[in-house]
Order: C-alpha cells, then structure tokens, then sequence
C-alpha cells in the first residue's frame, strides 16, 4: 500500500523509529499537531509485539504503582479513538473477569489483590459463582467467584496499529516500512539525523520506539538502557460459536497465569505464562521468536483446567512475540538528559497496546513542548543511573 511505503525524505521535523502500535500513535498525534513526522519500521508494521498480543485493555495493577493513573487514563482513551480513526479496530468495553477455583491454593493472594483495587477506587466488583456461570458456559462447576474490571476492553492489536499508522499517512506523515534505522548521527549533544540503508535523514528530533532493541541501538549513543527482552506467546483456537463476551485472566503465582479472551471472528485467543518462559538477548536477533513447547503445554493445560469443554478444540496458529521489560516494570518515557532532543518510548512490558493512546499524546506534548496531560518525572530514563548511585554509596 502506498501510504504506508512513502519515499524516503532527505529531511523531517521528527523521526519516530519504531512502527509498533507505541511507534504508529506517536506518529498519529504529531500528524494531527501539523508536524512533518516520518515512521520508520525494519520490517512491517505490528511486526513485533505490537501484533502477537491478545489485545487486552486490561488496566490491573498494583494501585501504588505511579502507572496507575496512566493506565485509567489510556483505557479510558479508547472508546474515543475507536471512533475517531477510520478503520475499525474490533474495539469492545465488555470488561475483563479475574477467576476464581476451589482448587487455587492463591485464594486469599486474589482476595487481597481485588480488595486493594476497591480500596483505592479502580472500577471493579466482585461476582459471586453464580455470576460468573452466567457469563459462559465454558466455567467449570468448581468457579467459586472473580473479580470484575468492568471498565477494561478488548481491542484488535493488529489492525489498531495499522488504523493509527494509516491515520498518520493521511494527515501528511511519511510512512516507511522495511526501512531499519541503522544508527544515529551525533553532532555534541544533538542528534542531527538517523541512518539507513536508503540514506541518512537529517532532523529535528528523534523518538525512539523499538521496545527492547532500544538498548543496543542507544548503546552506541553511550546510553545505558536497561530495557530486556522478554517473551510472549499465543495460541488461537478454530472459530467457534459465540461463548463469551467478556476476556478472561486466571493464576497468581504459584499458578500458572493465562489470560484469553474470544475474538469477534469466534476464535478464542489464548496466552500467558510469560514469567516463567525463557528469555534473553538472543531474543533480540531473532526474526520471528517461536513458541516453546514447554510454555505452549502449561499454556495448554491450564486453559483445559479453566475451560474442560475446549480440550478438543484445535488450534489454528500460534506465535511469540517479544516485549521490553524495565527493572522497575514502569517504562520508559520523555528527553534524555544527555541528548535533549532524543525522546525515549519503550520499556512497556505487557501493556504497550493499553498505553499506546495516552503515550501517543504525551510523546506528542513531548516533541511539541507542550505540558503533558501525565507526570513523566517517574518515568525518566535518568531514574536507574540515580539508583545505581545510591547502591554504589
């Protein structure tokens, strides 16, 4: 499609590396600021994390956490955006169940995770067993309750990325995929222009948006990024007939933790486990990460003991895909200190899909120099050097 392979310019106002769903609503919300932005993506759009998720907009958190409010206010931003780009994007606020079985032993760690969330006034409730049947007749007779986030969604993470992406193209930014961002140029403290194989493309500003191979692509910018790659991975089932509206999470630790949800084509699409898979750099140079077999069979298994009337469903495909993890599991967000007009965008863990609206705009606000609608300050690049400091006195 020729709006999404523009020619690529010898010059922009910004550069955005990165055409993930973070990347592509960056790009959107400058486009819509009349800013002459360009996107550029190494291979296609979504290819990454950003199209082999399950598409939850699901705002649970630990309600100390400084994200708490960025959260809410992305999942709340979707319904307007749902509308306002001009593909659909399969968007639905049905909200998202949090199960509960006779045979968890985690039942009091549940317990206290709902009642932290409704102390702190997040939208949820709790559902006794009979609510929860109700729901769908997949819940196994041992169901004992859950706990409802009835503001969460569920959306199509691939054709979000691609609507945001479009979106840009035409409110005039210049959209280029298979086009790796090789390096950066570096005039003192500025960067000056972004190189590829193409040509180097001279700039105002860069906002870097490529998950965990932010780290070795600033490395060479003497940044220390400490963004590692961490890996998901996905099951979708055969279409089925409609058997619920609602998406679903099961397990706290020591259980294994799943999630799934059915799409509006009748599939169920199924992942979890994350924590527990292997990961590492290799990650990083890999084209397309493939599911383990010891992931897909507690994926697998799980999913039966939650749902025993799918055990003979089969499976149509299945993927991974790779996310950047912080230490801290906040990302990583706003200017560098040490290149004022770098801006960083990455480090979202599992959730870059739920914040990619809200971090759409605030990059923008960023960039524009605009007061952002959030606090950055928790999310500063800058934070970790100060905490290495202090363990080093």
């Amino acid at each position: 499609m020729a709006l999404l392979q523009a020619p690529l310019p010898a010059s922009c106002d910004v550069v955005v590396v990165g055409g993930g769903a973070s990347g592509a609503s960056i790009a959107y919300q400058l486009a819509k600021r009349g800013v002459d932005v360009l996107l550029l993506e190494a291979t296609v759009l979504a290819r990454g994390a950003s199209g082999r998720n399950g598409g939850l907009v699901d705002a649970a958190l630990d309600p100390a956490s400084p994200l708490m409010e960025f959260y809410l206010r992305a999942s709340a931003s979707f319904a307007a955006l749902a509308e306002e780009l001009e593909t659909d994007i399969e968007y639905v606020q049905d909200g998202s169940l949090q199960i509960l079985l006779d045979s968890d032993i985690d039942i009091e760690e549940t317990h206290a995770d709902f009642r932290a969330h409704l102390d702190r006034g997040y939208p949820v409730r709790w559902c006794d067993r009979d609510e929860v049947l109700a729901m769908s007749k997949l819940f196994p007779e041992n169901v004992i309750g859950g706990w409802l986030r009835y503001e969460d969604g569920q959306v199509n993470p691939l054709l979000l990325t691609y609507a945001l992406a479009e979106a840009a193209a035409r409110r005039g930014a210049k959209v280029r995929q298979h086009t790796p961002a090789r390096g950066l140029v570096v005039s003192g403290e500025r960067v000056t222009a972004v190189q590829t194989d193409a040509g180097d493309v001279t700039c105002e500003q860069v906002v870097v948006a490529i998950e965990p191979w932010s780290r070795p692509f600033l490395a060479a910018l003497g940044l220390d990024v400490p963004v590692t790659p961490q890996r998901g991975q996905i099951f979708v089932t055969e279409p089925l007939p409609p058997l619920m509206t609602i998406a679903c999470l099961y397990g706290n630790s020591p259980n294994p933790y799943i999630y799934w949800r059915q799409t509006r084509h009748g599939s169920l699409t199924i992942g979890g486990c994350r924590t527990v898979d292997t990961h590492g750099d290799w990650l990083l140079g890999s084209p397309g990460p493939a599911n383990s077999l010891d992931i897909q069979k507690m994926i697998l298994e799980t999913i039966v003991k939650v749902h025993p009337g799918i055990a003979d469903v089969s499976l149509i495909r299945w993927w991974a895909g790779v996310m950047g993890f912080t230490p801290d599991r906040l990302p990583i967000l706003g200017r560098t200190e040490r290149y004022p007009n770098l801006v960083s965008a990455f480090g979202f863990c599992p959730n870059g899909i739920l914040c990619a609206p809200l971090t759409g705009r605030v990059i923008a606000d960023v960039v524009t120099g605009a007061e952002a609608e959030v606090t950055l300050e928790p999310y500063r690049l800058e934070r970790f050097a100060a905490t290495k400091r202090r363990r080093a006195s």
